[in-house]
């Protein structure tokens, strides 16, 4: 391939990534490393006594594939507490961290977002957009975020996701959902739920910044 075909292929790969994404972090990369986390984390939630389940582009790869979107940069579990309070992070952090093998560690996270980060802490950090309040994050993480009731419905504690509203019904009962040939707890109406956070949830989309959803190319 000549210099300009290849500089070619490179920009057309960048510009298929998400703006909001890194590179060089991606599933294809640490996917493996953060499923094995994740199963790590999935008995720590079920002792809590939590209502948990796959989010975001995590459950989304579950649904359209069963497998890991290529370029995400986590693993993404939301957990539902309906009364939530400040205290309530540090409890969910506290009984994550007491079944981690090192050298996974946790941290709880205030800034942009109210969740527990669970990560590798072997793994390299990069710097999250410069809306994240200039957070960094590990390669190798699992992301618990807290949702709670709101007017008009269920909302993430997340500065980015303020504008969503889950319907209620589409989160309990939970059920089961294969990722990578393993079942995780996911909501129970998996494509209102992500179609109340994303819009349209095929692959064959693109983001307008006005509604903040994905719509059909």
């Amino acid at each position: 391939m000549s210099s300009r075909a290849e500089a070619d292929a490179a920009n057309t790969q960048v510009s298929a990534l998400p703006a909001h994404k890194a590179h060089g972090v991606g599933a294809d990369i640490f996917g493996a490393a953060r499923l094995a986390l994740a199963k790590l984390v999935q008995p720590a939630l079920n002792a809590a006594d939590l209502t948990w389940y796959l989010d975001a582009g995590t459950l989304l790869g579950a649904y359209r594939s069963g497998e890991q979107i290529a370029h995400d940069d986590d693993f993404d579990i939301a957990a539902y507490v309906p009364d939530f309070q400040n205290d309530d992070l540090e409890a969910i952090r506290r009984k994550i961290a007491a079944t981690l093998p090192a050298p996974y560690e946790t941290r709880v996270v205030t800034s942009y977002a109210r969740k527990v980060e669970v990560f590798d802490s072997r793994s390299k950090t990069f710097l999250l957009p410069p809306a994240y309040q200039g957070a960094d994050f590990h390669v190798v993480t699992v992301d618990v975020q807290i949702m709670t009731d709101a007017a008009g419905g269920v909302r993430y504690l997340h500065d980015m996701l303020d504008h969503v509203r889950v319907p209620k019904h589409a989160i309990a009962p939970t059920g089961e959902i294969m990722l990578d040939g393993h079942m995780f707890s996911c909501p129970h109406a998996v494509v209102r739920f992500l179609e109340a956070q994303y819009g349209y949830i095929g692959s064959d989309a693109h983001f307008d910044t006005r509604t903040k959803l994905y719509v059909k190319n």
